[in-house]
């Protein structure tokens, strides 16, 4: 169940994603804070990803993300799968929240 559920609230009316410009492959940074801004105390958390899974970019082009959430006294993550061991992270100095992965289990 996702957090949105946990909680009683609908992804639909409560989940916001942000995407590239038209015609272009990867998210701008101001675009996202612009976004954050916009939705300011209604916005609880940013969840970011440690690796975009289709054009590879790496969480370090959002590490000011972090300090724009908390202006809005939102929570700041990042989802680490794939990036976690793979990529240089500076997760302290970048004053991100929390941090998740993924582990796999064999069996």
């Amino acid at each position: 169940m996702s957090q949105l559920g946990w909680h009683g609230l609908d992804a639909a009316t409560s989940l916001v994603q942000v995407a590239p410009r038209a015609g272009e492959q990867l998210l701008r940074h101001e675009d996202l804070v612009a976004e954050i801004e916009r939705l300011g105390s209604r916005l609880a958390l940013v969840l970011l990803p440690g690796v975009q899974y289709l054009t590879g970019a790496a969480a370090r082009r959002f590490a000011r993300s972090p300090e724009a959430a908390h202006r809005v006294g939102a929570v700041a993550g990042f989802d680490l799968a794939h990036a976690i061991g793979n990529l240089p992270l500076a997760l302290h100095d970048w004053n991100v929240d929390f941090a998740a992965w993924c582990s796999y289990q064999g069996t």
